[in-house]
């Protein structure tokens, strides 16, 4: 996982305190147990934060934001900038650690190569009517939930994958 960097702040790019709750779940249930079934249910998760972090890492740990938050008016660009800038200075700084190191000949690691992936985000209160079986489909609720799955692909650049096959499984339930 991402540790603090100089100064106390989250050396991945999240704030202070979902860093510790994310080292709090997993130290608490360990990744194997956070990684069972569909992973994580990030119940009143915001922007999605903490999902992000879990997903991205965490190895083999899947997350999905639950929130009523209209998801257009959230910044992603900017939690996954602040990602992989962050990554790229973690990356140099372990290259740099390694034995047959050489700086003079060393290729630049660029911010596109760090890799990302975003969390499923269900545009919804989380009450009953999310979890029941049974309930007939509410096409206000269709429509929210397709809202967030194109403000996520606008908002991460077409990338999200993840965010459709969680909220296609959700929806389909």
């Amino acid at each position: 996982g991402g540790g603090m960097a100089v100064g106390g702040t989250p050396a991945h790019g999240g704030t202070a305190i979902t860093t510790c709750f994310r080292k709090f779940l997993v130290e608490t249930f360990g990744l194997e147990r956070l990684g069972e079934g569909e992973g994580v249910l990030d119940v009143a998760g915001g922007k999605g934060q903490l999902s992000f972090e879990l997903i991205n890492l965490c190895r083999g740990v899947r997350s999905t934001v639950v929130d009523a938050r209209n998801t257009d008016t959230i910044n992603y660009r900017k939690i996954v900038d602040r990602h992989k800038r962050l990554a790229v200075k973690r990356r140099a700084h372990l290259r740099r650690k390694e034995p047959d190191f050489d700086e003079q000949n060393a290729v630049p690691i660029s911010v596109d190569s760090i890799p990302y992936e975003v969390p499923g985000h269900v545009v919804a209160y989380f009450g009953p009517d999310l979890w029941r079986r049974d309930r007939d489909r509410d096409p206000d609720r269709e429509k929210a939930q397709e809202r967030a799955r194109e403000s996520w692909e606008r908002g991460y650049g077409g990338k999200g994958r993840r965010e459709r096959e969680a909220t296609t499984s959700t929806t389909t339930t």
